[in-house]
């Protein structure tokens, strides 16, 4: 959550105008993905540049609130 804290934060300054993420954590973290999605989209939806999240068929896609 940090992570996706200090992104938000600083994705301006660092010039970035767009981002592709995989599942943060829920792979080789072992992190289950019905909790990292939503806290993804969460900050995620927050910020004003092209965002994409890959995931694979079987994942359940969150949509913002």
């Amino acid at each position: 959550e940090a992570g996706l804290q200090y992104f938000v934060a600083h994705y301006k300054a660092l010039e970035i105008t767009s981002i592709a993420f995989p599942k943060l954590g829920a792979g080789l973290g072992k992190l289950s993905w019905d909790e990292v999605g939503p806290l993804m989209v969460k900050y995620l939806s927050e910020i004003d540049i092209d965002v994409s999240i890959y995931i694979t068929e079987e994942d359940r896609e969150y949509l913002p609130a």
